[in-house]
């Protein structure tokens, strides 16, 4: 794939985190994502272009790497501490490869794995 003949195996890091949504009831509490930003931004923009170029329009709202580490399903539910502030931290690895999923809304497994993309090195 075009998108990531031209990506080297990025360094990554998992750290701190957030939530999305109200601050009283958040949708999502994510882990910050850090490391070699400007690869993994470029990476980004390349699958974006490739996609364009298939008919696909790139969504409008700024690029934010993040982890999702729990998603809240049930109104009323709150976290029971601002985790936000203790800045947790996750651990590092080295991304080589794009990998591919499809969704399968309401199926189980949700996710299905479809391609799994080496970076050119």
């Amino acid at each position: 794939m075009r998108a990531v003949s031209s990506i080297r195996p990025i360094q990554m890091e998992a750290k701190g985190c957030g939530t999305f949504g109200r601050v009283d009831q958040p949708r999502v509490l994510w882990a910050g994502v850090g490391g070699e930003m400007e690869l993994l931004k470029l990476l980004q923009n390349n699958v974006a272009e490739e996609n364009r170029k298939l008919g696909y329009v790139p969504e409008d709202r700024p690029y934010r790497p993040h982890i999702t580490l729990a998603r809240k399903y049930r109104e009323g539910c709150k976290l029971a501490t601002d985790i936000t502030m203790t800045n947790p931290q996750f651990g590092s690895w080295t991304a080589d490869a794009l990998v591919i999923y499809r969704t399968n809304m309401h199926h189980q497994p949700m996710y299905e794995k479809v391609a799994d993309i080496p970076f050119g090195v």
